[in-house]
């Protein structure tokens, strides 16, 4: 992992990675990621997510920032769009 920001007070996270995806984590529940996003084509570097959770933003070494947003943090799609 390259980077870690809670959500808000919450129990949840979201993590940005080498392996150039963001993945959503409710910690106390698992020890796996709820949902894993692709989308980057390079190393995820920075990454952050609102204090409801229904938006997330990275940034790559591929150059691009990639935007997620949700009705619900955990009601999400699978895919950037």
């Amino acid at each position: 992992m390259t980077c870690i920001k809670f959500v808000g007070k919450s129990k949840k996270l979201v993590s940005a990675s080498a392996d150039e995806t963001v993945a959503l984590w409710e910690w106390e529940k698992s020890d796996s990621p709820t949902l894993v996003l692709k989308g980057h084509k390079d190393e995820v570097t920075s990454v952050s997510i609102s204090s409801d959770g229904t938006q997330r933003i990275s940034g790559s070494l591929d150059g691009t920032l990639r935007k997620n947003r949700t009705r619900k943090c955990n009601v999400c799609a699978g895919q950037w769009g």
